[in-house]
């Protein structure tokens, strides 16, 4: 029987948590860019590079969500039988995605009812987003996950009739290219699209890789994750100088800053989950719990960052972006939003295993 790792279970929890601190300093962050570019100066804000720096600091957490799937997915051959491997995933996740779906379309729906421009146009705007596999903002990664899914069972089956040193230069070799490809092409039109998809496959694929490779060796696996850290610290910096010095949006430059797929946060990513793979660490049972409920708690989350913005705007308007200091307020958002979300995914999950034993399934 294999030693349990508990080290991937924290790295989960990590992930997770940097989801929810990407998407809550995002509202900092293109705050901050749409004032400079309304006439603000960067000096004028209230501690504009601390948001940039929470937000870049966490963008480690998609590709490294893809890492511990693929390192654990890949290395099971019976995944290779893709019925059995489709059946259980889309029990796994399929539902959940649906379920989640509608009810964000059905939000989207509401809040167009209360604000008064419900209507064909806005009922199609949000049909046209579900079927783009974005029915909400953060949603996009379980429809790129599903076409990341469907490959698994093949690259198994390819794993398993070369030799592993030829598997590792095809992991090697894929990921660059999918981030050069990427980088120059941003991405395909719709989440789901299987070119999308295999852009982030390289990730999928390399997660195998380094944890079969990783030798225990905590002082080496400290450096390399403080190496990727600092990585992510330069590119708060670049994020900084572009966004909010010269207030130009992301989605406007030539290149993306903190994309998952962008060489500096490939290179952050590979080198947190390479030191993350070389370190021993102890159960700790809570740990385990949320690392259980993290596809769940991230699913949640947006939802309740949203409604959690609309309270706070609706007390506060948008001006504690520029009042009031972010550096405690951005972490005091996440542990809200994570507390709210993890209670809700433990009333899913109780919800969810009704559903199972109605049909029949355990």
């Amino acid at each position: 029987m294999k030693k349990r790792e508990y080290n991937y279970e924290w790295l989960r929890v990590c992930a997770m948590l940097a989801v929810i601190m990407i998407h809550v300093s995002a509202h900092w962050v293109s705050g901050f860019s749409a004032a400079v570019r309304d006439g603000a100066k960067a000096g004028e804000l209230i501690n504009p590079l601390s948001a940039c720096i929470y937000n870049s600091i966490c963008r480690f957490a998609v590709p490294c969500f893809l890492m511990i799937s693929g390192a654990f997915i890949i290395d099971n051959d019976k995944n290779a039988d893709y019925v059995t491997f489709y059946k259980k995933s889309f029990m796994k996740i399929g539902i959940t995605t649906i379920i989640f779906s509608i009810l964000y379309c059905l939000k989207k729906v509401t809040e167009a009812c209360i604000g008064g421009y419900l209507g064909a146009k806005a009922i199609w705007a949000i049909v046209i987003d579900a079927i783009s596999g974005v029915p909400y903002y953060h949603m996009w990664y379980l429809y790129m996950l599903i076409g990341v899914y469907m490959l698994a069972p093949f690259v198994i089956i390819i794993k398993n009739a070369i030799t592993y040193k030829h598997f590792r230069i095809a992991a090697i070799v894929f990921l660059v290219y999918s981030i050069v490809s990427a980088w120059t092409n941003h991405g395909g039109s719709v989440s789901w699209d299987i070119g999308n998809s295999v852009y982030y496959f390289g990730y999928f694929m390399i997660g195998y890789v380094l944890r079969k490779e990783a030798k225990k060796d905590t002082l080496r696996g400290i450096c390399l994750i403080a190496i990727g850290i600092l990585v992510e610290i330069i590119i708060a910096f670049v994020e900084y100088h572009f966004q909010i010095v010269n207030g130009i949006a992301e989605a406007k430059l030539n290149f993306q800053i903190v994309s998952p797929l962008s060489p500096q946060v490939a290179l952050a990513s590979v080198l947190i989950f390479a030191g993350v793979s070389r370190i021993e660490l102890n159960e700790n049972k809570l740990i385990a719990v949320i690392a259980k409920m993290s596809f769940v708690i991230y699913i949640i989350h947006g939802g309740v960052w949203g409604m959690v913005r609309m309270i706070v705007g609706k007390l506060k308007d948008d001006s504690y972006l520029f009042h009031d200091s972010n550096i405690a307020a951005i972490p005091i958002f996440v542990i809200i939003v994570f507390v709210i979300s993890f209670v809700l995914a433990i009333i899913y999950e109780k919800f969810y295993a009704v559903i199972l034993k109605c049909v029949g399934k355990k």
